[in-house]
């Protein structure tokens, strides 16, 4: 299991989706997923409705 948090922004474009762009951040205990303890990452993607579709870059070692 891992926990995010993110901020960012969400601009309304074209037919009603929206343009989304966040920072990620991510906390786990899991041994298999620790890697991911204090590293950083910029989500970029759009949303429609109740969809939401993300490509999730780790940018921080």
């Amino acid at each position: 299991m891992v926990s995010y948090s993110a901020t960012g922004i969400s601009v309304e474009g074209d037919g009603g989706v929206s343009n989304i762009q966040e920072l990620v951040r991510f906390e786990t205990a899991n041994q298999d997923l620790a890697f991911l303890n204090g590293r950083v990452a910029v989500a970029i993607g759009t949303g429609e409705g109740p969809k939401l579709e993300l490509t999730v870059y780790l940018v921080s070692s």
